[in-house]
């Protein structure tokens, strides 16, 4: 999104949002988002600094609405998803930034909160698809986890759900995992799910809780066989070393009355 219009210019995000909210006389909710970007097939994209605030899943009729994921991107390749701010799917099978069946992808330093980063091989079902997730980076995210604590889709996932495919070079580092509630550091926060060759994932212990002195490196879970720390840090490219993380002081979803 161009941070233009006219010929006026904001030097934040927030305050382009801000003057549109209200020159267009915007309401907190406008409506129920499935996903915020669903994007694939495509090869040399760049998804960066947005803001995705959506609002939960909800009951309608009797039933649960479910979400279609905060960002779905699938068949890519070379793909950077940085310096987003992420909030309002739940973290489960509905919520978090989904990304399957692909190569070279950066997911950098984005404010990921209450929902997780999720990384799939599906099959193909009826457009023919890469079998295979190849030179991923996750890499500097800040992870809040507030609703499910230590819950696998709350954090980083890992998963080939329906049989082997290949996954290949696959690197986790500099996360930062800000988990609420009690006894935060006894919470698993990586899980490389079933099917994955663990010697293609490579989880390096600067991925730690906030707030630990010395820094203390998160728990790490595999569904299959024994998955080791890796030592120190992974040579990352110094552009997303230099990137800041969004934190922004957004209030929390509140739906309002209908009389108001």
């Amino acid at each position: 999104m161009d941070n233009e219009l006219g010929t006026t210019y904001w030097p934040t995000l927030k305050r382009k949002l801000q003057f549109l909210k209200n020159e267009l006389n915007l309401c907190d909710d406008q409506g129920f988002w499935k996903s915020s970007i669903y994007h694939g097939f495509n090869n040399d994209s760049a998804i960066e600094k947005n803001i995705f605030n959506g609002s939960p899943n909800y009951v309608r009729n009797g039933s649960i609405e479910h979400k279609d994921h905060a960002v779905y991107l699938k068949a890519f390749h070379n793909l950077n998803f940085t310096e987003n701010y992420v909030r309002g799917w739940d973290p489960d099978s509905s919520g978090g930034i989904k990304a399957r069946n692909g190569e070279d992808l950066v997911i950098a330093r984005n404010y990921v909160d209450d929902t997780g980063i999720l990384l799939y091989i599906h099959k193909q079902v009826v457009r023919p698809l890469p079998l295979f997730l190849k030179n991923v980076l996750v890499y500097g995210n800040h992870i809040v986890e507030r609703t499910k604590p230590g819950d696998r889709k709350s954090g980083i996932f890992y998963l080939e759900p329906y049989q082997n495919f290949t996954d290949e070079n696959l690197v986790y580092a500099g996360n930062v995992f800000e988990i609420e509630g009690a006894n935060p550091t006894s919470k698993d926060c990586i899980f490389i799910g079933k099917h994955a060759n663990l010697n293609q994932h490579h989880v390096y212990d600067d991925n730690i809780y906030e707030g630990t002195t010395p820094p203390e490196h998160v728990n790490i879970k595999a569904a299959q066989g024994t998955l080791h720390f890796e030592s120190g840090s992974a040579s990352v490219p110094r552009d997303y070393v230099a990137m800041t993380v969004p934190r922004y002081n957004i209030a929390q979803y509140a739906p309002k009355s209908s009389s108001g």
